[in-house]
């Protein structure tokens, strides 16, 4: 689960960084919405794993990496 919210994480910063980068408001605002929804993500998988109690150790279950 760590390289999972790990990738998710590091792709909410990339994204962060491109929407700084952007010229045009619109780009810069797509940015920003990946950006959220990566974070939406990596919240998500956090908030589930401590409800149920799960070790964030344990990647071997319900990988998003292919």
């Amino acid at each position: 689960m760590d390289g999972d919210v790990a990738y998710l994480l590091r792709r909410a910063s990339e994204e962060r960084a491109a929407a700084m980068r952007a010229r045009h408001p619109n780009a810069r605002q797509s940015h920003l919405e990946l950006a959220a929804r990566y974070q939406e993500m990596a919240d998500a998988i956090i908030a589930r794993a401590q409800s149920f109690g799960i070790s964030n150790e344990d990647d071997s279950a319900g990988s998003l990496s292919a």
